[in-house]
């Protein structure tokens, strides 16, 4: 059976209000940003992607070879999480040279703010009710602000900046760049590496795809428990 174009489009594209809620509200950050109608449009944070790739090597490189490996990544955990995406050469290291070229990519995009959408589980299972934080990586931390949001019923959260410090008429939207992310809950003792000393990064990017969000899936060690109240 034949299908025209639209049709065929229809197929490949969920509805709009088939969306969950929180996916659907990182779309309209994307589009009122520029609409003219809506919210001031936010530029990018003027970051000096120079000077904070050069300041993440110096973080990160032990063995002062100029370059970060995989291990020597862990020292910055939003960093370590884009590692095969700002690895461009496939050489198995970032250079400052790679690193700043990532960092440049936000800018590019023209957006100042997106929505990044998060699955969170632990030991299989969502985590509502808990808190999220993203807190930019040190080498970006004067040019980003940090971001939160709680886990959602469906395990899902969306980190956005204080409403503060959001344009009038947004009601939620973060800045692009490498983050720790801490979780915690009311309820539950999570191990200190998810939160106090978190391991947990991410790159929030402005080409993530909102309908399938990234995840982080927190596994306990026996000697932690499974998230002790």
């Amino acid at each position: 059976m034949g299908y025209t174009t639209a049709q065929r489009d229809s197929r490949r594209r969920p509805a709009l209000n088939a969306v969950p809620r929180h996916i659907a509200a990182g779309i309209a950050v994307a589009i009122s940003t520029g609409c003219s109608t809506g919210p001031a449009r936010v530029n990018p944070p003027p970051i000096n992607a120079s000077r904070a790739a050069a300041a993440a090597v110096q973080l990160c490189d032990q063995d002062h070879n100029g370059t970060v490996s995989p291990a020597e990544a862990a020292a910055s955990p939003g960093l370590a999480a884009a590692f095969e995406r700002i690895d461009t050469n496939h050489d198995g290291g970032l250079s400052a040279a790679e690193i700043a070229a990532r960092i440049a990519t936000w800018a590019n995009s023209g957006l100042g703010l997106v929505s990044q959408p998060i699955q969170i589980t632990l030991n299989g299972r969502s985590l509502p009710g808990g808190r999220v934080e993203l807190v930019p990586e040190p080498y970006l931390a004067q040019w980003l602000k940090p971001a939160g949001s709680d886990v959602a019923p469906n395990g899902v959260c969306n980190p956005s900046l204080p409403p503060a410090d959001l344009p009038q008429g947004l009601r939620r939207g973060m800045n692009c760049g490498f983050y720790t992310v801490r979780i915690t809950h009311p309820e539950l003792k999570l191990p200190a590496r998810f939160n106090a000393e978190s391991t947990l990064g991410i790159e929030v990017r402005p080409d993530s795809d909102l309908f399938n969000p990234p995840r982080l899936t927190l596994e306990t060690r026996p000697e932690e428990g499974r998230g002790s109240r």
